[in-house]
């Protein structure tokens, strides 16, 4: 039995067909035209079908008399059909990507390179290889745009893209990716695209791994969603919006809201077999019964919902579902079977490759700019090529038009000058902040990975130090565990200082004042903070390099002054920032300062901001180091 959109279809096809062989014969446009008509109807109709349904289309398609309209139905369908399948069976989706590949050899309609390799993106982001994903979810996009798509192939590759950098930690970069499709997303007829993106907003809003919760603001974004339902033709959307909008009328205390909207997911859910969406609500439940203290439940839905993950075949939430059942064991003080999930855990983390997937994001990004910097240089020579032709001719008209002429180009060329200095302070700045996202990342890895697997280990020896163990025994395990504890807290220490937090809104004076206490909790060393004259407002490229210089600094006293006080002082005066870090230590021989590392690179940053260098230094008299920098 055919659906009103199955139906609607079928009309189309059969109205298309006997114009076919017509349409070889037609002149360029409308031919064109024609393949663009087809296409859309496909795309309209075809995405709200299922598997089965567009099996049935390729069918027919094959039958159609040789066309370009046949080949540009027979890319779309293969796409269809590729994505589909990956993750659920890969020997099908490669079947299927090599059909598109063969169109590759002659194509006829422009978007076939870009689906060939948004489907090959998708065939590795379902096996959980998003390095290979976000490189072919880019390569993809870079081809539609070229070929002017504004549809809802591109859309879809965005998405696509700015999920794959969501699951690996980069959500800044993911909502960039997602603000940049949102114009398309909101003139498109189908909102399955803008649905996705408030979604998205509202779980940054909703989940504790994405550092801020606001279970109000998540509802709006959510609720946003409900009102496009209308709308939007994936089945998933509608369940998921369900589950969203229930889970925050739960930690709302709206109870009763909650279970309609819950029950409303799951029966979606189950209805169409969408395991991904019951895996979420039955974690959400096993969330609220943990918080209550009831574990017996809480680990019954996380059971629930690990079983979901694996059926879902989706490797990424596999591994978040063995995550959180390791800490419903762990608080539940089942530390056996804590360990046992943890491991499963590590082991699909492991697969992942979350590092490599960040490296190779900025990776693309620094070819982008690259790129567009390359393309800039090629318009200049251009431009410079223009101006040399008009010199040779205002050489023939006389040396009244030469000045004249020179005059004009001259002014352009100071003006392509400037562009090209503005241009370079922009780079130096992409640089200062790439450095920035890379500490940041680093902050990130050593808090929630290293730091994570320094806790499992704690708790593996806190597991064994049993009463049946010697005193000599159970004084070596303590001594383990003091000394795990220890490791955690410089891991720690060192993760929250990479990047100080809200750099961007808060002032040099803020930031340095809130190091220094920290310092003075984890340090033998007395450090003292110092503060005279206003500060201007420093753009924050400026404030991370001299924090990265102060830490440079408190580094060196702490690895090789052997002092017992140190002082940073700040003082802000005549359009000129004085840093100096002084201490009461052994001092150092000057002979250092040529191979020592550490000034090295301190005085390579200070050298970047036109700054420079005092070193005021005694055997056994302390140490003093001075730093200019010009803030105009």
């Amino acid at each position: 039995m055919l659906n009103h959109s199955q139906k609607r279809f079928e009309s189309l096809y059969a109205i298309l067909i006997p114009y076919l062989p017509l349409a070889n014969c037609m002149k360029k446009p409308i031919y064109i035209s024609v393949i663009l008509l087809f296409n859309l109807i496909y795309i309209d109709c075809l995405r709200s079908q299922g598997i089965d349904s567009m099996m049935g289309m390729l069918r027919r398609t094959h039958h159609m008399p040789s066309s370009p309209q046949k080949d540009s139905a027979l890319v779309y369908q293969y796409n269809y059909l590729a994505e589909g399948y990956s993750g659920q069976n890969d020997s099908l989706a490669l079947r299927y990507i090599d059909s598109i590949k063969q169109k590759l050899t002659n194509p006829v309609w422009n978007k076939t390179e870009g689906l060939y390799l948004r489907a090959i993106g998708k065939y590795h982001d379902r096996r959980g290889e998003f390095k290979e994903a976000l490189s072919f979810y880019t390569q993809a996009i870079e081809s539609l745009e070229k070929n002017g798509d504004q549809s809802e192939l591109v859309a879809y590759a965005y998405i696509l893209k700015a999920f794959v950098l969501n699951n690996n930690g980069l959500i800044d970069e993911c909502n960039k990716t997602l603000e940049q499709i949102r114009p398309l997303a909101e003139k498109l007829d189908n909102k399955n695209y803008l649905a996705w993106i408030l979604d998205a907003y509202g779980d940054h809003l909703f989940y504790s791994a994405f550092g801020h919760q606001n279970f109000q603001k998540a509802l709006e974004y959510y609720l946003q969603v409900e009102a496009l339902l209308p709308h939007v033709k994936s089945i998933q959307i509608k369940a998921d919006n369900a589950h969203g909008i229930g889970g925050c009328y739960l930690r709302l205390g709206n109870e009763k809201k909650a279970l309609e909207y819950n029950n409303l997911a799951l029966d979606i859910a189950k209805k169409n077999n969408l395991k991904a969406v019951i895996f979420s609500v039955y974690g959400d439940m096993a969330d609220v019964y943990e918080e209550k203290g009831n574990f017996n439940e809480a680990i019954r839905y996380r059971i629930l919902s690990l079983d979901y993950a694996k059926q879902s075949k989706w490797i990424e939430f596999e591994g978040r579902a063995e995550r959180n059942a390791a800490y419903t064991y762990k608080n539940a003080g089942d530390y056996k079977n804590a360990l046992f999930h943890f491991e499963r855990m590590n082991v699909i983390e492991d697969s992942l490759a979350r590092f490599e997937v960040q490296s190779r994001y900025h990776e693309l990004e620094v070819k982008f700019e690259s790129g567009k910097k390359d393309l800039e240089i090629q318009q200049l020579k251009a431009e410079n090529l223009k101006l040399i032709l008009y010199v040779l001719g205002a050489l023939l008209l006389g040396g009244l038009l030469f000045l004249i002429y020179y005059q004009k180009t001259n002014k352009k060329l100071l003006q392509h000058n400037a562009a090209l200095f503005e241009k370079n302070i922009e780079i130096q700045m992409a640089l200062t902040e790439g450095q920035n996202i890379e500490r940041k990342r680093m902050a990130i890895e050593l808090h929630d990975n290293i730091n994570a697997k320094i806790a499992a280990a704690k708790w593996i020896l806190e597991t064994i130090n049993t009463p049946d163990k010697s005193n000599e025994e159970q004084d070596v395990i303590n001594r383990l565990v003091d000394t795990m504890s220890d490791i955690y807290e410089d891991v720690r220490f060192i993760s929250h200082n990479l990047v100080p937090k809200d750099i961007e809104n808060k002032n040099l004076g803020e930031i340095f004042s809130q190091l220094i206490e920290n310092l003075n909790h984890n340090q033998k060393i007395r450090f003292t903070c110092s503060l005279y004259g206003t500060d201007p407002g420093m753009n924050n490229p400026l404030k991370l390099q001299c924090y990265a210089m102060t830490m440079e600094l408190i580094n060196n006293i702490i690895r090789h002054s052997g002092c017992h006080n140190a002082t940073i002082t700040l003082h802000f005066a005549n359009d000129q920032l004085m840093l100096r870090a002084e201490d009461d230590g052994i001092g150092f021989d000057p002979d250092t300062i040529k191979t020592g590392t550490g000034l090295k690179n301190l005085a390579s940053r200070i050298l970047s901001v036109n700054g420079n260098m005092k070193i005021a230094n005694g055997k056994n008299q302390g140490t003093s180091i001075t730093i200019f920098i010009p803030l105009v």
